[in-house]
């Protein structure tokens, strides 16, 4: 009978997740049939995960984690994993912004130094509906007690032509008196 197939918890995070898995199972000695059992799953559904052919789902990680006693540590994993996708295309494209003289984005929402204080709290509520109103205020006082950096604003921007934004009522630039 074949060795198990080898991991490389390097590849992804579902691989890091994966060979976590297996690491706990095998130091409690059990087989991936054990611990399906355990889980309520089948023996395959194991071997996918471990394989990180077919990640968890968050019932399934919890369920692995509690019957490895893993004290929170494969949701944890499982939980960084559904939230930071490999983003190895990104990476490309950072680089290249980093090395820029200047950059020009297009998008739907107000970059956080132009917020005014009313467009602050509404923008975090229509992402994060259940951000409690103690973190609501604390992102709000975070944007706008930011100073908007002092960069001229490129000609036929959508702020402006050649000038900066005033300032939300307030608020003032570096620079102003």
């Amino acid at each position: 009978m074949a060795g198990p197939k080898p991991l490389d918890p390097r590849a992804s995070l579902a691989a890091m997740l994966g060979a976590r898995v297996r690491k706990l199972r095998q130091g409690k000695d059990w087989t991936q049939q054990q611990l399906a059992d355990a889980s309520f799953v089948s023996h395959t559904r194991i071997a996918q995960v471990e394989l990180a052919t077919d990640p968890p789902n968050e019932a399934l990680a919890q369920q692995i984690d509690d019957a490895l006693s893993a004290d929170g540590e494969i949701t944890d994993l499982w939980w960084r994993m559904t939230r930071q996708a490999d983003m190895a295309w990104v990476r490309p494209y950072t680089n290249e912004e980093m090395r820029a003289r200047r950059v020009q984005k297009y998008t739907h929402t107000i970059p956080g130094m132009l917020q005014t204080e009313t467009y602050a709290r509404v923008a975090p509520r229509s992402g994060l509906p259940h951000i409690t109103d103690e973190e609501l205020e604390r992102q709000v006082q975070a944007r706008i007690s930011q100073e908007p950096l002092n960069r001229p604003e490129p000609a036929g921007s959508l702020v402006g032509a050649g000038r900066s934004p005033s300032p939300s009522p307030g608020r003032q630039r570096r620079g102003d008196a």
